[in-house]
């Protein structure tokens, strides 16, 4: 018996977060299963930490008044299983920690208006700058954006101009991993 063999899929369940660190592949491979014939008719939210894209993809996939989604903690393989929620005109919020190359393909075709992309690491396979255009995707205004940004990135504000013009809440932090030094002055003694 596992934890889902009591609950029912058409509980009135509206929130769920699922975390789960550590496991092999084979009990990643069993969770995949096992959510993937889940439909939760009322489930609005859902969270999931330390968990593959690809056991969560299919169940997500199913849930008809999904609204938010917040993913992270789990670096993806490419190309990312995700983004079969494009298009769906259903997401309205979209929250990736460390997985920032996953929340810009959930957002096309979605009525996101809201979008957090918090990545400590921008050195990855994934390019800073490739997420805006796919950001420029959403059915709405984004209106609410948070992400981290590379020291580097001196033209972040004409970036998010761009991507989300009509922006009303922005916040922007800097990637602790790109952080420029800067040195303290030399003090004679």
């Amino acid at each position: 018996a596992d934890i889902f063999d009591n609950i029912k899929s058409e509980s009135v369940l509206e929130e769920l977060t699922i975390e789960a660190a550590g496991f092999d592949q084979d009990v990643y491979a069993a969770l995949e299963r096992r959510l993937s014939v889940i439909t939760f008719g009322a489930l609005r939210s859902f969270t999931s930490r330390y968990i593959p894209h690809k056991c969560i993809s299919d169940f997500l996939s199913k849930q008809p008044r999904l609204k938010d989604l917040t993913i992270g903690d789990s670096r993806c393989e490419e190309p990312c299983p995700l983004r079969i929620l494009a298009n769906r005109n259903q997401f309205i919020s979209v929250t990736g920690y460390r997985a920032a190359s996953c929340v810009p393909k959930i957002v096309p075709g979605n009525p996101v208006e809201d979008v957090w992309i918090l990545e400590d690491d921008w050195t990855g396979s994934h390019a800073f700058t490739d997420i805006f255009p796919l950001l420029r995707q959403s059915t709405v205004d984004i209106t609410h954006l948070s992400l981290t940004f590379p020291a580097s990135q001196f033209d972040i504000l004409i970036l998010v101009s761009v991507a989300a013009p009509q922006v009303e809440v922005l916040e922007l932090r800097e990637s602790k991993e790109t952080q420029v030094a800067i040195p303290l002055p030399l003090r004679c003694l």
